[in-house]
């Protein structure tokens, strides 16, 4: 099997997740069946946010298992070559309105660049730069899958579907960074010293001794980290730096199905977004 398809089957689990957010806003606003088209859009859903998935990995080196992990030159190669596929079944979908289809790509892929920008600077001092930062980062991916589904349909209530799907980009991200902070089988994000919500509640409002905090401070190095790891992961939990950030993950998800039951569409359509989508995260 090439080195091409290899990566994309890796792949189709993590892009799948984009396609049944492409399929789930189609269904939720669809006027009119376009069965054809949608299969059209999900192929370019998926492609684009592949490519988007190598880079962000060839960048943040924490993706051990991926094929394209051991060659980064190739990584970026593979990653051009579905970028160009991408757009090239961006203009033989048949949207609504083509101009704001492709306003919306430029306008979300823009802004998850920047967000991966900001990110890979690692400079971030306070929650709301965080917040900021997922938005751009994971929210606008999440609206690019979903805006797509919506205008393969219709051109309603496009505002409205971007900003929670912003919402739901900030709990998803806060949701994987809880995951990977106590998560030792792997490369994680303590490993990189990356900054997420967690680790900012230690690190400017915890008053309490964290060995993370002296970690991050350089008075230890990661081996004592590694070597440590049960009482690490206390300190996460009993410092309340994880239910903080779980916190701060559900105010998202609230505001983001508040949002969705403020849509001027059927209970069982707003059920389909919160249940599959919101619900899940």
């Amino acid at each position: 099997m090439s080195f091409y398809n290899k990566a994309v089957n890796y792949s189709l689990d993590e892009s799948t997740a984009f396609k049944n957010i492409t399929d789930i806003h189609y269904n939720a606003f669809k006027s009119y069946e376009n069965d054809e088209n949608i299969h059209l859009t999900n192929k370019f859903v998926q492609k684009l946010i592949l490519s988007f998935d190598i880079f962000d990995d060839v960048q943040d080196k924490d993706n051990k298992r991926a094929p394209w992990s051991g060659d980064e030159r190739q990584a970026i190669n593979l990653g051009l070559i579905l970028l160009i596929d991408a757009f090239k079944e961006a203009h033989e979908c048949n949207f609504i309105n083509k101009k704001t289809a492709l306003d919306y790509i430029h306008l979300n892929l823009s802004n998850s660049i920047k967000g991966q920008y900001i990110d890979i600077q690692n400079r971030i001092k306070t929650p709301l730069e965080y917040i900021n930062m997922c938005k751009s980062k994971s929210g606008s991916l999440v609206s690019l899958a979903a805006l797509l589904g919506v205008l393969t349909t219709s051109t309603k209530h496009l505002t409205e579907i971007h900003s929670y799907c912003l919402d739901i980009g900030v709990a998803a991200q806060i949701s994987n960074d809880i995951k990977d902070v106590i998560n030792f089988e792997k490369k994680n994000d303590l490993s990189e010293k990356k900054i997420s919500l967690p680790i900012l509640y230690l690190l400017y409002q915890y008053k309490g001794p964290s060995m993370v905090k002296d970690y991050f401070l350089g008075l230890v190095d990661y081996k004592e980290i590694c070597m440590s790891k049960s009482m690490v992961i206390r300190q996460l939990y009993h410092s309340g730096a994880l239910n903080y950030a779980k916190q701060v993950k559900e105010k998202y998800m609230k505001q983001a199905k508040e949002k969705v039951n403020n849509l001027p569409i059927g209970s069982s359509k707003k059920l389909l977004i919160i249940k599959n989508l919101i619900d899940e995260i």
